[in-house]
């Protein structure tokens, strides 16, 4: 009887025990599953957010593009240099195609940007002037192939 009594002492304390250890990683559980989801947000936030441009403001950089009537100077650059892939100063491979990619307007005179022919990728500098016809000229300047 004293066995019974200490076996289902010992078997009460340690269901108690367990039902603690249990609710305590619940409670710990959904603690991370309201910090992954705050995290979910975050990240959905900034890859829905345009990327700064800490080297070239449209209001400040932009104004003498600005008084010829361009609104979005930064836009009007990129959208130029795009589609002028004969720019690019390395031929394409494996039967690629060179695009242009991700571009940084870095001042009044010059932009950086990406290509790729998805062999190659580089990066190149150009300095660039907006003509008496409102097109957007290039000069390349300097190159770097990865």
């Amino acid at each position: 009887m004293k066995f019974f009594f200490i076996f289902a002492l010992v078997f009460v304390f340690q269901s108690c025990s367990q039902q603690e250890s249990t609710n305590h990683l619940h409670g710990s559980l959904n603690e991370l599953r309201i910090e992954v989801d705050s995290l979910s947000k975050v990240i959905e936030l900034r890859e829905n957010e345009p990327d700064k441009n800490y080297w070239f403001s449209d209001d400040y950089d932009g104004i003498e593009l600005s008084e010829k009537g361009i609104l979005h100077p930064q836009q009007f650059i990129d959208s130029s240099l795009q589609p002028q892939v004969n720019l690019i100063p390395t031929k394409a491979v494996l039967g690629g195609t060179m695009a242009f990619g991700k571009t940084q307007v870095l001042s009044p005179k010059w932009v950086i940007a990406e290509y790729s022919d998805g062999h190659l990728w580089g990066v190149a500098l150009f300095e660039y002037e907006v003509n008496k016809e409102g097109k957007v000229e290039f000069k390349l300047l300097s190159n770097h192939l990865y």
